[in-house]
């Protein structure tokens, strides 16, 4: 089984915004992480697509996003709200708001 280290960690640049890590493995990408994600739309433009490598789940606490997905359905998340992205699922990520803030999970299968 994996360790998993607490973090104090300051923001870092990410593939788009920027994450502050709360909780990883000693393995990162193939474990359990959880953190906080920040950006605006100039780091994520509108249209992103994100194919998933594991299982998601996101709360919002600031902003607002509009997420697609392959089967066709849209929906619109903001404060307090939550979605689970399942791995290998493509989603569409379109920041409808100048700032974005979720609270993440990633979990493997």
């Amino acid at each position: 089984m994996a360790d998993f280290m607490l973090s104090d960690a300051e923001w870092q640049p990410w593939y788009a915004g920027l994450a502050k890590y709360l909780v990883r493995t000693d393995q990162p990408g193939r474990g359990m992480e959880a953190g906080l994600w920040k950006g605006t739309p100039s780091d994520l433009p509108p249209g992103t697509s994100l194919r998933y490598k594991r299982d998601e789940f996101i709360f919002i606490i600031a902003g607002r996003v509009q997420i697609d997905l392959e089967d066709g359905t849209s929906r619109e998340i903001g404060p307090g709200e939550a979605a689970h992205f399942a791995a290998g699922e493509t989603v569409t990520w379109t920041l409808l708001t100048d700032s974005f803030e979720e609270f993440y999970v990633y979990m493997p299968r």
